[in-house]
């Protein structure tokens, strides 16, 4: 079911991808998905995780806050910048720490193969 947060959150997306004069095509292979997937991400009909929505941020030129939220970090309340810079870090360390699970699991297999 599509919400208003999740439209307005499409609009941002595509906001920002033609502010940075970025096509859906060069976004998808960015991201490594298929042109329909971003032009879902576009109209608010899915939305992307937490770690591809901060490639497409950096992607985009624009900070994963507002892509995700449409905070503006330069006119945000402090409180406000700094939980989402925690929320920001704490998603890096999960996503080091999964990457890391995983190449252990796949060291794990190749042993046990041999």
């Amino acid at each position: 079911m599509l919400t208003e947060a999740d439209v307005e959150r499409g609009d941002r997306i595509l906001a920002a991808m033609r502010d940075a004069r970025v096509s859906r095509t060069q976004v998808a292979t960015h991201l490594g998905l298929t042109e329909n997937a971003i032009w879902r991400y576009e109209t608010g009909r899915t939305s992307p995780p937490a770690t591809r929505l901060g490639r497409l941020a950096d992607l985009l030129g624009v900070s994963w806050a507002w892509l995700a939220y449409g905070v503006d970090e330069r006119q945000g309340e402090p409180e406000s910048s700094d939980r989402i810079a925690d929320l920001e870090s704490r998603v890096r360390l999960l996503e080091a720490a999964v990457a890391s699970l995983l190449a252990e699991r796949a060291d794990i297999r190749v042993e046990h193969r041999s």
